[in-house]
């Protein structure tokens, strides 16, 4: 159960300027009027939580599709921001910190996995990629990467697979259900220019933009690992997979396997790899890579697009590059 202190204090640190959900509520209003309303808000947020059941009011979301980058013609080229209710928004703020507090307790998230959690953030992802690699190209080897890109993955996600998951890892009953009521029956309406579309249901994925939706990604993601006897270092979806060893070759064998099984995983939980935008790199002391030609990743019948210079979260990693730091795009 959560306090009327806990909500008052949400109420307050909500920011006037933020985008308003289907409600029309600005949060300014909630926010100035926080002290009337706690009470009321509080007993919602309590009876939700007891009776594991999320009102239909706060699934509703209003989407906004953001440019990423490439043709503004092709809809793939667009992220798709939900826009929530603000009094949604506490409520999730508020189940987020107590599932994030129970799973750094148990230590249940992925340790190489650095999206969404406190004390991470890219840099630690790029340090821990980065000693990785210095370490074995000092120690005289080859270290091969794939850089995944992952399909739509926060929409992808299955939800049935989820619930499994959130099962998994030790969320009692009570709080399968409120999960479950949180990712059923979602609605969406997308506004492009100013023109709202009717709502349509969302049958999967967790929507962008929420409060909920990271940490549910790296609750369903959090096995990924598992599926490959390799190194694998995480930013949410952004994955890069890496192999050594002092023979070329045995790195090309071994990292086109240990890819094979992550694409299984990907499968059997309903998500897929972008292999056009997916890529390979091979480093090793320039020395080393005088005397190499080629390097060839394969996943099926696919070559894996290999390249001299990689970019990862921001950062361009070369692959004779000493590996002592990384450069900022």
């Amino acid at each position: 159960m959560v306090t009327t202190a806990e909500v008052l204090k949400k109420l307050s640190a909500l920011q006037p300027n933020k985008a308003t959900g289907h409600d029309n509520i600005p949060s300014k209003f909630l926010r100035d009027s926080a002290a009337a309303i706690t009470p009321v808000i509080t007993h919602i947020i309590n009876l939700s939580i007891k009776q594991g059941h999320v009102p239909k009011d706060f699934k509703i979301a209003r989407v906004t599709p953001l440019h990423k980058k490439g043709s503004k013609l092709d809809p793939g080229n667009y992220r798709p921001v939900s826009i929530l209710t603000s009094i949604s928004k506490v409520m999730e703020k508020i189940v987020y910190e107590q599932d994030e507090k129970y799973l750094a307790e148990k230590n249940l998230i992925y340790e190489f996995q650095s999206g969404f959690r406190t004390s991470h953030s890219t840099d630690t992802c790029l340090l821990y990629l980065n000693d990785h690699i210095k370490q074995e190209v000092d120690a005289g080897k080859y270290c091969g990467m794939v850089m995944l890109d992952l399909q739509k993955a926060f929409d992808t996600v299955n939800h049935s697979i989820l619930i499994d998951k959130l099962k998994a890892i030790g969320f009692d009953s009570l709080s399968v259900s409120w999960m479950q009521s949180y990712l059923e029956g979602r609605e969406q309406m997308v506004e492009v220019n100013g023109t709202l579309s009717p709502p349509l249901p969302v049958s999967c994925g967790v929507p962008q933009g929420s409060i909920l939706g990271p940490l549910l990604f790296l609750i369903y993601a959090n096995d990924m690992s598992s599926a490959c006897d390799c190194n694998l270092f995480l930013f949410a979806d952004d994955s890069a997979l890496l192999v050594s060893g002092k023979n070329k070759l045995q790195v090309e064998k071994t990292l086109s396997s240990e890819l094979g099984r992550i694409c299984t995983w990907l499968a059997d939980n309903k998500l897929s790899l972008h292999l056009g935008k997916t890529e390979s790199i091979l480093f090793g002391s320039k020395i080393k890579l005088s005397k190499t030609d080629g390097f060839s990743v394969t996943v099926g019948d696919n070559i894996v697009t290999r390249k001299d210079e990689i970019t990862y979260l921001g950062s361009i990693l070369e692959a004779n590059l000493p590996v002592t730091k990384w450069h900022p795009v």
